[in-house]
Order: C-alpha cells, then sequence, then structure tokens
C-alpha cells in the first residue's frame, strides 16, 4: 500500500459502537486507508490493524530521570535524551521547586514556571543551560539528593523567521511530532495572527507572556477559540477572548482581540507558544467525557507521557509518564500548575494500556461522570528490537524454533525440552502447535515455586466450552501450581496454587470480554508475595482481581514430580479438558514482570500473529472509486479462504453495505458457501426482475424488496443456534428458523458473484463489509446502520 498520511480520529472507548470488539472477525472498509488507499490487489482487513508509524518517536521526545549533585550554581550535564531537545520542561520531583521550561527559541538558561503567573527568569534554579547531542546541561542547586524529571521535546533547532501571520514569528518546528516553539512580540492590536510553522492545524496552544505577570493562556479545539484554560490555575474552562475569538488555521493562530488582554498580544511584551497536532501513531490531541467508572480511553498508541485537565471543574493538570517508577510508572502523577514536592499515586486508578490509558475509578481530576477532559499525549516507541533481558526466565519454547521432529526444546539455560504427544506442528501455517480435543499435549518436566510470570500466545478454536490451556496441576492437593484454563460459557481461570492443600487464588473472567475464538492472543499471568496476581491479555491488565491478596496466597508452590502441560491436564481423569486450538510460545520467569515489561514483550513478539484475513483481486485499482467503495461489473473479489472455519460458528453477525445497480436475471454480492460448513453457507442474493433482495443462510431465507437503485443500503444477518435474523438499514425484516447446510460443491468466500456461476455477477456497489463471531443485538446492528456507508 501506498503511504497516506489521513489521520484516523480516535474514539474514547475501547469498544466499536458495533458490538463486542472482541469478536470483530474481519473489517474491510474502502473508505479508510488503511483498508485501500487506491493502490495494489489487496484490500486489507483492518479489523486487527494496527498503525506502526515510520517515525522513530524515541528520537523527538523522551523522559530522563536523575538525581542533582547538590552543587549550588554548577553546570550539571544529563545525557541519554537520545537527542537535541528543544524543550526541557523540569521539575524536582520530592522538593517544593517550581516547574522550569526552557526552549531554543527563548535561548539558554531562561526559565519560565509553569505553576506560576510570573515572568520569566533569568540565571534560574535548575534552568537549562545547554541543549547537548544527547541532552543538555542544567544549572544545578545546592539540595542533596534532589530527585528530578525532565520531560525533553525535539523541535526543529535554531528558530527561523516566519511571515504567514500579521506578527512576524520565529518558529523551530517539528512535523514529525507535530509541535512547534513559537516566540513573537505583540502590538496589542485586535486579532492579530501569528505564524506557527506546522504543516496542520495546531490542536492545543498553550501561551506565555514573557515579561508581565499573565497566566498561560490554553487553547483546545474541543473547547473552541472563545474558550480557555489557563496551565498554571486548576479552574475549569473560560470565557474569554485571549484567541481572538478564532480557530487556528493551517497556517496561523490568532492573539487577542482585548488590548487590555496581555496574555497573548499586548505591544512590546514577548510571548512564547508551544503548538501541539496529533500524528498519527506518534502523539495525540484529543478529549473524552468522563463516565465515573472504569473506562478506557483509545488514542491509537501506548504512550509514553501524557498530559490531562479536566475542563469541566475545578482540578490540577496531570502529568504521567512511563520512566518515573518501577513497577507500573504510569500511575504516577506530577501536577504542572502546583508546587507540591509530592507525586500522586494512582495505582489502581490510572494506568497506560497498549492503545491509550485506563481510568478504573471515578475522580474528578480524571473520570467524573459527564465532565470533559482534554489531553495530549505522546507515544511510546514500540518497535521493540527484542524481549525482555533473559535474567529471570526459567523456560522458553517457541515454535518457530522446532526442528520438524523430536522434543520441543527449551531455549533457556535449563533445557526443559516439551515431549509431544500427538500435538501436531504447523509450520506453513504460522509456526504453532495444534491441539485437536482428543488428548493432545506437550509435557515439560520442570518446577516453580515463589513468584512467576506465565507467559504465552495462544488460538483457541472455541471459547463457551472446557479446555487446559496451560497447567502444571495434578490430581493429589499439593501437587498442583497453576492452571490456566476453559471452565465453559465463555470463563476461564488463571489460578495459582499457593500450598500444599491445593489453595488456589485465582483470576475468574468472562474470557469474551478479552478474546475472540480463532484469533491470536498474548496472555501473561503475574504473581509474587509482594504482587497479587494479574492477567494481561495482549498487553493490557484484565480488569477482574485475584480473590485473594496477601503474601502467602500470591506465590506458586512448589511441586517437582508433575510436569507443566500444554492443552491438557497432567492425568486425564480429571475430565474433558483436552485443548482445541494452537499455541505457538511459552515462556515462565521466576520473578514479576511489570507492566511495561509485559507490553515490551508483546510488542516484540504481536508482528508474528497479525490475525488478519486480506482479499485479493488483480481489479481492485479499476473497481475502487475514491468516493470510498469499490464498484463491481461482474468481477470478483475473493476474501482469504481462512477465514471460512473463523466463521463457521452458530453465533455469528454478517453485516454490509451495498448499493443495487440496475441488472436482469439474478446476482450475489456477498456469498460465503460450502459443503463442510457444519453452520451452514450465508449469502445474499438479489432478484433484479422482481426488485427483491434474498437473505440466503444453508436451506433457510428472508425476502423483501430492496430500496431504490442506486441507493446506499445497509444488510445485516444475525444468527445464533436455533434461528436467524435479518435487518435492512437497521430494522429487523424477517426471521428463519431453517439455516443449517445445504449443498455446494467447494468453498468460497468472494464479493461481486458466485464462483461457480458466471451468470450471478453483481452489478453495483460495495462497502464495509463486517464479520462478527457473535450474535449482535438490534441495538448493535443499528449502530453499524448509524455509522454510515
Amino acid at each position: 500500500m501506498a503511504i497516506n498520511k489521513k489521520i484516523i480520529v480516535q474514539g474514547a472507548s475501547a469498544s466499536s459502537g458495533g458490538g463486542t470488539a472482541g469478536a470483530l472477525t474481519l473489517e474491510l472498509d474502502a473508505s479508510n486507508v488503511d483498508s485501500y488507499d487506491g493502490v495494489g490487489n489487496v484490500w486489507n482487513d483492518i479489523h486487527n490493524f494496527e498503525f506502526t508509524p515510520t517515525t522513530d518517536v524515541s528520537q523527538h521526545f523522551s523522559t530522563v530521570t536523575f538525581n542533582g549533585n547538590g552543587v549550588n550554581g554548577a553546570s550539571t550535564e544529563v545525557t541519554g535524551v537520545g537527542f537535541k531537545p528543544d524543550l526541557v520542561w523540569l521539575k524536582v520531583r520530592n522538593q517544593s521547586y517550581h516547574h522550569r521550561l526552557t526552549d531554543s527559541v527563548r535561548g539558554v538558561d531562561k526559565a519560565l514556571r509553569s505553576n506560576t503567573s510570573g515572568v520569566e527568569v533569568p540565571a534560574d534554579d535548575y534552568a537549562t543551560l545547554s541543549f547537548n547531542d544527547d541532552g543538555f546541561n542544567y544549572r544545578d542547586y545546592s539540595q542533596a539528593n534532589a530527585e528530578i524529571v525532565a520531560w525533553c521535546f525535539k523541535a526543529g533547532g535554531t528558530a527561523v523567521s516566519n511571515t504567514d501571520g500579521d506578527i512576524d514569528s520565529n518558529v523551530s518546528v517539528n512535523n514529525d511530532l507535530g509541535f512547534s516553539i513559537v516566540g513573537y512580540t505583540g502590538n496589542s492590536s485586535f486579532g492579530q495572527t501569528v505564524g506557527h510553522g506546522l504543516d496542520a492545524i495546531p490542536e492545543m496552544i498553550i501561551y506565555k507572556n514573557r515579561d508581565d505577570i499573565r497566566d498561560w493562556r490554553t487553547y483546545s479545539n474541543f473547547l473552541g477559540a472563545t474558550k480557555q484554560l489557563e496551565l498554571n490555575s486548576n479552574t475549569p474552562v473560560a470565557t474569554y477572548g485571549s484567541f481572538g475569538n478564532t480557530e487556528p488555521t493551517p497556517s496561523v493562530f490568532s492573539t487577542s482581540d482585548n488590548i487590555n488582554d496581555r496574555a497573548t498580544n499586548h505591544n512590546g511584551d514577548d510571548y512564547i507558544a508551544y503548538c501541539f497536532t496529533s500524528k498519527r501513531g506518534v502523539s495525540k490531541v484529543g478529549s473524552y467525557i468522563g463516565i465515573g467508572d472504569d473506562m478506557t480511553v483509545n488514542v491509537g498508541f501506548e504512550p509514553a507521557f501524557v498530559l490531562i485537565k479536566n475542563s469541566s471543574s475545578a482540578a490540577s493538570w496531570h502529568i504521567f509518564d512511563n520512566k518515573r517508577t518501577a513497577a507500573n510508572p504510569s500511575t504516577a502523577a506530577i501536577y504542572p500548575n502546583e508546587l507540591v514536592n509530592t507525586e500522586a499515586d494512582y495505582d489502581g486508578v490510572f494506568e497506560f494500556t497498549s492503545t491509550g490509558f485506563r481510568n478504573e475509578i471515578a475522580s474528578t481530576s480524571l473520570n467524573a461522570s459527564g465532565d470533559r477532559y482534554i489531553y495530549y499525549a505522546v507515544a511510546k516507541n514500540i518497535n521493540e528490537t527484542s524481549l525482555i533481558p533473559d535474567t529471570d526466565l526459567i523456560l522458553s519454547l517457541d515454535a518457530s524454533t522446532y526442528s520438524g521432529s523430536g522434543d520441543w526444546l527449551d531455549s533457556s539455560s535449563n533445557s526443559y525440552s516439551g515431549a509431544i504427544t500427538d500435538a501436531t506442528w504447523q509450520q506453513e501455517l504460522g509456526n504453532h502447535f495444534n491441539f485437536d480435543g482428543s488428548g493432545d499435549k506437550i509435557s515439560i518436566p520442570m518446577n516453580m515455586s515463589g513468584a512467576a510470570s506465565i507467559e504465552g500466545w495462544f488460538n483457541l478454536d472455541y471459547l463457551e466450552q472446557n479446555g487446559a490451556i496451560a497447567t502444571k496441576y495434578g490430581l493429589a492437593p499439593l501437587a498442583r501450581t497453576f492452571a490456566w484454563f476453559l471452565t465453559g460459557s465463555n470463563n476461564v481461570r488463571f489460578a495459582n496454587y499457593y500450598n500444599s492443600s491445593g489453595h488456589a487464588n485465582a483470576v475468574n473472567f468472562d474470557i469474551s470480554k478479552y478474546c475472540s475464538p480463532n484469533k491470536w492472543h498474548h496472555a501473561v499471568h503475574t504473581f509474587g508475595p509482594n504482587n497479587r496476581p494479574t492477567v494481561y491479555i495482549d498487553g493490557t491488565a484484565v480488569t477482574e482481581l485475584s480473590q485473594f491478596d496477601t503474601a502467602a496466597q500470591n506465590i506458586a508452590h512448589s511441586q517437582p514430580s508433575v510436569p507443566l502441560v500444554l492443552g491438557d491436564f497432567h492425568n486425564s481423569n480429571l475430565g474433558a479438558y483436552d485443548l482445541e486450538g494452537q499455541i505457538a510460545q511459552f515462556r515462565v520467569y521466576d520473578e514479576v514482570l511489570t507492566a511495561s515489561q509485559v507490553r515490551q514483550n508483546y510488542n516484540f513478539t504481536k508482528p508474528s500473529f497479525p490475525n488478519q484475513y486480506h482479499s485479493t483481486s488483480n481489479a481492485l485499482v479499476t473497481q475502487w472509486d475514491a468516493g470510498g467503495f469499490f464498484s463491481f461489473d461482474n468481477e470478483t473479489i475473493s476474501i482469504n479462504d481462512a477465514i471460512v472455519p473463523v466463521f463457521d460458528r452458530p453465533n455469528r453477525t454478517l453485516s454490509v453495505w451495498l448499493a443495487v445497480g440496475s441488472n436482469s436475471g439474478y446476482s450475489v454480492p456477498v456469498i460465503l458457501q460450502g459443503s463442510d460448513l457444519d453452520f451452514g453457507s450465508i449469502y445474499i442474493q438479489i432478484n433484479h426482475n422482481k426488485a427483491k433482495i434474498k437473505y440466503q443462510m444453508g436451506f433457510g431465507f428472508v425476502e423483501v424488496v430492496y430500496p431504490s437503485l442506486a441507493s446506499w443500503s445497509h444488510y445485516a444477518i444475525v444468527q445464533d443456534a436455533t434461528s436467524s435474523e435479518c435487518f435492512l438499514n437497521g430494522v429487523s425484516v424477517g426471521t428463519s428458523t431453517s439455516f443449517r447446510n445445504n449443498t455446494f460443491a467447494g468453498t468460497q468466500f468472494q464479493l461481486g458473484g458466485d464462483a461457480t456461476n458466471v451468470n450471478l455477477g453483481y452489478l453495483g456497489d460495495i462497502n464495509k463489509l463486517k464479520l462478527f463471531t457473535e450474535t449482535l443485538s438490534s441495538e448493535a446492528i443499528l449502530s453499524l446502520y448509524n455509522e454510515g456507508h
């Protein structure tokens, strides 16, 4: 695909409006540049798509922590930033000292303080004295044991003149990060504009008068140019004219239309403005509405830095980053508008996730019901080059290194090799072992005790039936160490057994909240004396807690005689827990991994498990319409056959948009069929002579008159184990209770026609095909319809 700079706006929720996010199994959308951009012969499935920017974020933003040396006035060097910064925002974390912001446009040794409205301070303690290739020098102070954090931003180096606005400016710009530093001198004229240098409209601007005691006026595109926040204050949004009541443009921003407001434009005063705009996968200016309960904000990447403000109520600004604490760094907050010498501990309240950040409880600062919040986030560089160090690694199995015969060899230093019983190695299908539910297992003779982190990649055929993923569990109570197993009805149990009586401390949850069948998922189970058991799915901790939380209950009981078993329990008479699914990697550490370590392993290994079903046609370029859809005139698009067994299940939903063209006879715009499908073929057929459309589900069908020709309409088929319900434009149009398989020769999943009958070619337009491996509600179908084509 060609590269395109289109920015996809991320919503405030992790869930799709069309139903359970985890159940979405296929998404083809010609109006989305990631699915198709007019180039090539592949229509990309984006249901599991994660955009990877070409920008190495670590070369544009960095958080560093260090200790002062306590020598008053000394020029102290800080390295490890990774680039030459243009803005250093520094705060002493354990003392009541001001925030210091120094940038390359104003020059070194000139500090502004975000927690006050005061003027620029030359020769200030902790001000930056030089910007170096890998960091900076700062002016130290005679405070022993000062713990310091610095947030470092790269702009464009030496400022250049910009004449785009009414007032000339000096700008240093980084369009990879979406950040510019703008210096200008006011003239007191109403509504003056200033060039900002960015290649897009600024979405957040922070202004400061360097020469006068004025608040840090802050603009957000989510609040508008008539509203303002103040970086140095906890006050909510206020109506004021600091930004000339005029929205920024791709070249300029506006200043006060009030001659008495010195905050953004007064004659002769010098100003600095920090401008931010979103860059996909790199940075995000956004907003969300609090719900007062556990919520996840999806920014499109794992953050390294987040700045948040409640704009509706009085609450301090908050900064979170991924460097200041060891266990889960993102739980420690610093307040830009306060002098305080402590960091707020938001453990159990706030954390970064692999796609954004999570507010777990109600709080005015971060998640009050109905309150609007604005934020600025910068991504962590997730292009990991390795797993975490193997210092604590005691087992490492990777099917991609399997020789094809003999035991599955452990690559840790312990050589705990796995004896394979009937599980089959699938080299061509993704380097994994397949377990068919009839006694397949892999046994690894090893022991573990105390603290542990257990990690694996698995792909489950079914979520609703029993199945053991990984266990170290014998019949006798004293023979139990841990177990991951499905217990039916979508329930899963991750348990550590902590004593010789076989007592368990388990994390139990509905696995369908986090996983889908026939999709690869990454799981990590951590526990230790000082760490309550936690389960991570695809890099993010589940919300459910373990049953207990004491040092004696958070450990694994030692039992050397019982092997670790993949795909089953050690003893076959424990019941029917034979796994149906695949396992590709499995690792055990004898230490509790931090959240950032879990995500490092997830990010490094996930490219091997893409979970996508792309579609192909040699005619895609000619069929594609720049309006965001594909036009068909007897051409076909073949969907990856691997999706067929995934979608062949009793609970499923098909959703598609069609604009039917004028034709005669019959045509088939969407068809999935085959004699080997247990739960029936499914397709949509048009009878042009009678102006009717038939939803066909095996032997059953529903037929209705289709809307006017060439008009876009939404069609959906929703099935469970007993019936099918059909929808047209969000409204139910009929049900059928007969949908088991009818007979066809071969298997196909195509758009635009039937490969076995050339007379059924479709004339018309198609877009937004989505498949779900669950029975969507009528409300979810209406939501899909409301999305539009």
